[in-house]
């Protein structure tokens, strides 16, 4: 399908707009360690998208912006990274298939083209992770169940329970962000006074090419400065581990307590006696954390709580009965392979504990002395 001048200029917008929202806001989303990131980013994305296609209501303009979200995606993390990428790709595709399946869409399509949209949020890891990356659909559906249970405060035990809300939510996510959409379109349209269609510029109008010149004009400055700001903005990355001074380099993990601080690198975890363990995530390789607290240096009988914290700031706190079990184990790898991104460098695993027990991205314990 081809596009007028003007329309051109929108669907660029519109899609640079998106773009913009993705490299700061998203940025920001991660270093907070927000829940749901991924729903509220999305969510702006779409809505974003949906109020475009109010401006440009023809069949292809909703995926032509996804795309050049999508390419500007690319710009901003400096490299080809296939899975936000496909990601927006998929989100504007699902949008686009729904509205063009309407001869006018109104409020109930662009409420069911944003709920499609953002739920396809909840599938996309089984694609791209398990399929693409060859981690395995099983892998990755017990990778979801324990993020669930561990931000839902629920039983990992109730697999589909977990799996529902999930979905649950991403569906009333995208409900808003389709509401909002027209909403908001519908607001900024009447506005100015744009129609939704070319039946305004009829002959008889005089002052049309005045209008759309503006239009153009406005559209293309402001596609040059979200261009500029996508291309130098920060690229998207996950909150990182905070510096320490006395770190050498390779150091994955820091273990603190009083006066004593340890830290381990890989290889030297890799050194101590290897315990291989099973649970419902999978098959790890990892050492008992009795056995590392013991060669940091200290007293098991001493010890009150210990704090398994996260790079992520997320933490764990355990008591004896459970630092001191057999079958507590600080798993740097899996059996067969590395831990997944999403466990890296290190992560717990008790077999019998809920997700909130079992903290990933470990980098830090910190131990507290009894009295």
């Amino acid at each position: 399908m081809r596009f007028k001048l003007r329309e051109l200029v929108l669907i660029g917008t519109f899609g640079a707009l998106w773009g913009v929202v993705e490299t700061t806001l998203g940025s920001v989303l991660h270093l907070a360690n927000v829940p749901f990131k991924g729903i509220i980013l999305g969510g702006i994305g779409v809505m974003i998208l949906l109020i475009g296609r109010l401006f440009v209501p023809r069949r292809g303009a909703t995926l032509a912006m996804g795309i050049v979200t999508a390419v500007l995606k690319m710009f901003s993390l400096g490299q080809f990274v296939i899975n936000p990428m496909l990601a927006i790709f998929i989100e504007a595709l699902l949008a686009e298939i729904v509205l063009s399946l309407h001869r006018a869409p109104g409020r109930r399509a662009f409420l069911l083209a944003g709920a499609l949209a953002i739920s396809w949020n909840f599938f996309h890891p089984f694609l791209t992770w398990g399929i693409l990356a060859g981690q395995g659909i099983v892998t990755i559906w017990t990778s979801t169940i324990e993020n669930g249970s561990r931000t839902l405060g629920l039983s990992p035990n109730l697999a589909w329970l977990i799996v529902a809300i999930l979905l649950g939510i991403h569906a009333l996510g995208g409900l808003l962000a389709g509401w909002l959409g027209w909403q908001v379109g519908e607001q900024i349209r009447r506005r100015r006074a744009m129609p939704l269609d070319d039946t305004c510029d009829s002959p008889g109008d005089p002052g049309k090419g005045v209008r759309i010149m503006r239009v153009k004009h406005a559209g293309l400055g402001f596609l040059i400065a979200v261009l500029l700001l996508a291309a130098c903005g920060p690229a998207e990355q996950t909150a990182p581990t905070p510096p320490q001074e006395s770190a050498a380099p390779g150091v994955i993990l820091t273990i603190t307590g009083g006066e004593t601080e340890r830290t381990f690198t890989l290889e030297q975890l890799q050194a101590l006696p290897v315990t291989e363990i099973e649970s419902a995530a999978g098959a790890f390789i990892g050492v008992r954390l009795g056995d590392l607290l013991t060669e940091a240096g200290f007293n098991l009988d001493g010890i009150a709580t210990v704090r398994v914290v996260a790079t992520d700031g997320f933490s764990s706190t355990y008591p004896p009965e459970l630092f001191t079990r057999e079958d507590a184990v600080l798993a740097y790898a899996r059996q067969g392979g590395s831990l997944n991104p999403d466990e890296a460098p290190l992560r717990m695993v008790i077999p019998d504990q809920g997700g909130s027990m079992q903290p990933r991205m470990v980098n830090r314990i910190e131990v507290s002395a009894q009295g």
